[in-house]
């Protein structure tokens, strides 16, 4: 739902578009996730509706990552929100503010990648009225967005640089994996310490959660970022990770864990002393 006042019209990214109605200033609230204004949808509720309204949903509803990846239909005029590599808006969760100043008249932006869990980076194509062939499209290609792969660390395995990285460069563009939030009590109650385990060696936590993948069995590169007080890499509010500074071919590329996790200390003090996390 927003949160200011706005419009739809012709816009010159693609079809329809949001636009501002009044200023914005920077860190202003421009939507946030208000049901039941906003819909969540379920398999049983989209099993039922006719041919017609299922396609309606798949050009505007979007699976959450802040509800496990719920499929959500926006109830105003957020479903035309265009998608932007440098947005003006900001996602957090079940919020979004300003990035930058946004004046009347603006088209009002997002990065589908920070909020929608399916999003690869090529909805535009399959939803073009040319439908041209994505493996014809020189950004369709699955080595695009690749800049990293696992190789042996220092500390067991860790994400290593195989080109030269620029610095601000969002890293595992395409990795749109589902993430749940577990509490802390939960994973306590677990009986089989390996089991345990993986979600400390793996999963920040916040306010006694663990942020984990749906499945481990989907954990992709980013999970395996290894600590660095120095780190090049840093994460945003929600843990989308950009290079801090240039990383040369052949670096690990590291994160600070105390910026995003809580038992972050515990997990320091166990990898100095046993010199192997993961």
């Amino acid at each position: 739902m927003f949160v200011i006042k706005t419009r739809v019209g012709p816009s010159s990214i693609h079809g329809n578009g949001v636009f501002a109605c009044e200023n914005v200033a920077i860190g202003e609230p421009v939507w946030r996730f208000h049901p039941p204004f906003d819909q969540i949808l379920s398999e049983r509720d989209i099993a039922e509706l006719p041919k017609a309204a299922r396609e309606y949903l798949e050009m505007y509803a979007y699976t959450s990552s802040d509800l496990g990846g719920q499929l959500v239909l926006s109830g105003d005029h957020a479903r035309f929100l265009n998608h932007s590599d440098d947005p003006n808006t900001e996602a957090r969760p079940f919020l979004s503010i300003a990035r930058r100043s946004i004046a009347p008249g603006e088209e009002i932006t997002c990065d589908y990648g920070a909020f929608c869990v399916s999003w690869t980076g090529l909805e535009e194509v399959a939803s073009s009225l040319q439908r041209v062939a994505v493996a014809t499209m020189g950004d369709a290609y699955p080595h695009c967005n690749l800049y990293t792969r696992l190789k042996i660390s220092a500390h067991g395995v860790g994400v290593f640089a195989i080109r030269d990285i620029p610095a601000g460069k969002r890293l595992f563009k395409g990795d749109s994996g589902t993430i749940v939030r577990v509490p802390r009590a939960a994973v306590d109650r677990i009986v089989d310490p390996e089991l345990r385990r993986m979600y400390f060696d793996f999963c920040p936590s916040v306010d006694d959660v663990f942020i984990a993948p749906a499945d481990f069995n989907l954990l992709t590169m980013e999970w395996y970022l290894n600590h660095s007080a120095d780190p090049n890499v840093v994460p945003d509010p929600n843990m989308q990770f950009s290079s801090c500074r240039p990383i040369a071919v052949g670096e690990e590329l590291t994160t600070d864990y105390a910026r995003f996790s809580d038992h972050s200390p515990t997990t320091v003090s166990q990898w100095n002393s046993a010199g192997n996390l993961k």
